[in-house]
């Protein structure tokens, strides 16, 4: 509701040890989303039910398609209760426009390297609430500019009041059922210039620009 956001949607993330044809590594896996960091796909299809699955295709070739994976038993049991299936079929393998390059960041979970990422219906999820919420703003600036600075610092403090109402709900209904295991929970409101793979590319483009000046 709020006149400066043109759109926004609650996502579900969840950070696991996958096991896969035998060898066991780290994954984040988000809900699929139809209309905010839309995937590429690049084969198959995405996912239609919450026993579906699309994998990283940096990571996988389409030779996985059709194959399962398994949240694995070295999971912790409140990972494993994050998610409604035990194993997922890969329907499609595609590029996230979450992860620009080939880091993929770090986790809690396993050796603390994430290798790739899935994605999943958001019904595959046994999460109470989503963890991430997605934000477009009706205006459109280009990123590394001053104007999306000058954007996203006029509009900061009104998405952050309100997301602090939407945490101060969800403290009260999780209050209520467990009054004594409460803390205030934890909220950070990022731009696309806190993203890694965004970053990088920045520091990249950067470097480009700095040769192209010896060498213009």
């Amino acid at each position: 509701n709020l006149p400066a956001v043109e759109y926004a949607e609650g996502a579900y993330y969840a950070d696991a040890i996958i096991e896969d044809s035998g060898r066991e590594y780290v994954s984040r896996i988000h809900s699929y989303s139809e209309k905010l960091n839309k995937l590429s796909i690049v084969e198959g299809r995405k996912p239609e039910n919450d026993k579906e699955c699309i994998a990283d295709a940096r990571y996988h070739n389409a030779s996985v398609i059709g194959k399962q994976i398994k949240i694995a038993d070295s999971n912790s049991t409140a990972t494993k209760g994050q998610f409604v299936q035990e194993e997922y079929t890969i329907v499609g393998i595609a590029y996230s426009s979450i992860y620009l390059n080939y880091e993929r960041g770090t986790s809690s979970v396993g050796n603390g390297q994430i290798a790739s990422f899935y994605y999943f219906m958001p019904e595959a999820f046994k999460l109470g609430a989503y963890t991430d919420i997605y934000i477009t703003l009706n205006e459109k600036c280009y990123l590394y500019s001053k104007e999306y600075d000058d954007l996203i610092a006029a509009n900061k403090e009104d998405i952050e009041n309100t997301l602090k109402s939407c945490a101060d709900e969800r403290y009260s209904e999780l209050v209520a059922f467990m009054p004594q295991g409460i803390e205030y929970p934890s909220l950070f409101t990022l731009t696309r210039e806190s993203n890694i793979g965004y970053v990088c590319f920045e520091n990249d483009s950067g470097i480009v620009e700095g040769i192209a000046v010896v060498f213009p």
